[in-house]
């Protein structure tokens, strides 16, 4: 949910030499009653610069961007096609919950032409 800070997930990964890259893959928790099919649901991937944090308290210092949307890459401006499905791993509760099984989804962005990043932190 890419237009609500709290619900916006994010990783933090380093390239060490020029990269390819042609899918992005993310997962998710698939919430009870969430159709994963609907019309209405729009999927989006993007990619930021590093954020500006403070090195001794751990602390963003500012937004990198001012934006939802990814300055380095955004699935609103590069083509391609989304697919979700069972990732075929579950979060498994401990036994004062039943070991309740939870299907963890993914959820990949195949682009129509590969992209390249350079090396540093995203």
């Amino acid at each position: 949910m890419s237009n609500n800070y709290d619900w916006t997930y994010a990783g933090y990964f380093k390239l060490n030499e020029v990269t390819v890259i042609n899918q992005i893959t993310g997962y998710f928790d698939e919430t009870e009653g969430f159709d994963a099919d609907n019309p209405l649901v729009r999927y989006r991937m993007n990619i930021w610069s590093n954020l500006d944090v403070d090195k001794d308290s751990y602390i963003q210092k500012t937004p990198a961007v001012a934006s939802f949307t990814g300055d380095v890459f955004s699935s609103d401006y590069v083509s391609g096609t989304f697919s979700w499905g069972y990732s075929g791993f579950d979060r498994v509760y401990a036994e004062d919950y039943g070991n309740a099984h939870d299907p963890i989804m993914y959820l990949t962005y195949t682009l129509d032409s590969p992209i390249v990043l350079q090396p540093g932190e995203y």
